[in-house]
């Protein structure tokens, strides 16, 4: 009976240890810390800065981002901000994301090896996937905006950048 009771408590000991693993930030740690950032794709070159912090006592990550469009032939200056919550719930990595522009994103996170982290947004019937990636490699980060059409499976790159850590980040981007 006593060997019985003391599996019992190793083995709920050991489940809320993988309880509490599974919710842990360490898979994307990696992204916290303010990244200066160029970039280029279809709203043309641009520049920003995006920080993702830790908040909540170490339970989710807060992204906030700008990014900066110069002028050209076609299209006016451009500022765009936006803000997403990132938080464990249930079995999976969630993010929440909203904009300048009115978008909303709601994406399920993967991370298929260390220092990358996929975010793959929600199937809604007659709308575009969304596919956000950042791949961490000595110092640097690589970045990528994929979008699939309604219904569509193949993704096509929208915006690329790279960015570097930032000496002087404000930490509060898109002010």
């Amino acid at each position: 009976m006593k060997k019985a009771a003391i599996v019992l408590i190793a083995g709920i000991v050991w489940v809320q240890g993988a309880v509490q693993a599974a919710g842990s930030l360490e898979p994307l740690r990696f992204l916290v810390g303010t990244w200066d950032a160029t970039g280029t794709g279809s709203p043309g070159q641009g520049a920003g800065q995006y920080t993702f912090r830790e908040i909540n006592q170490g339970k989710a990550l807060l992204r906030m981002s700008y990014a900066e469009h110069p002028a050209t032939k076609d299209a006016p200056a451009s500022r765009h901000t936006d803000t997403m919550i990132v938080y464990h719930e249930g079995s999976a990595w969630r993010g929440d994301y909203c904009d300048s522009e009115g978008h909303a994103i709601h994406y399920r996170i993967d991370v298929p090896e260390p220092g990358t982290a996929v975010f793959l947004s929600d199937s809604l019937p007659g709308a575009p996937r969304y596919r956000l990636t950042y791949r961490a490699h000595a110092g640097a980060m690589d970045g990528a905006f994929d979008i699939a059409g309604p219904g569509g499976a193949e993704f096509k790159n929208y915006l690329s950048w790279s960015a570097r850590k930032s000496v002087a980040g404000t930490g509060v981007p898109g002010r």
